[in-house]
């Protein structure tokens, strides 16, 4: 199970640290691919708050992939940041703000957490 899980969180810590450096030096191309709309001024905080959290996240994914005993806790927060994620994104979308692009790039998310959560009910804590 400890191989399993050095996969699993190195592969998500991979795709947040991902995100996070697109997020901060390719967002030009990244705002084409999912349709956002440009950044200017002041809201440029909320992009590079966001993009240090998703690095942020993808740092402890990192710890768990490298000691998932002892890095557990972190694995319930992940979920719950991927949840929280998913739904931050899906809401505007079912309500017709946004098109479909980020709502589809978000769905990895879902999928990791559902894999976070079923990581946690097939194991024990230490």
């Amino acid at each position: 199970m400890d191989t399993y899980a050095r996969r699993l969180f190195g592969v998500a810590a991979f795709t947040n640290f991902l995100f996070a450096f697109a997020l901060l030096f390719l967002r030009p191309v990244l705002a084409r691919l999912v349709a956002l709309d440009p950044v200017a001024g002041t809201n440029r905080v909320f992009v590079y708050l966001t993009a240090t959290l998703v690095g942020a996240f993808g740092y402890s994914y990192l710890r768990v992939a490298g000691d998932p005993r002892r890095f557990r806790s972190f694995i319930e927060l992940g979920a719950i940041g991927k949840l929280l994620a998913v739904t931050a994104v899906t809401v505007p979308w079912l309500a017709g703000e946004i098109g479909w692009r980020l709502p589809s790039l978000i769905g990895g998310d879902l999928v990791f957490a559902l894999l976070f959560i079923d990581y946690l009910r097939r194991t024990r804590p230490a």
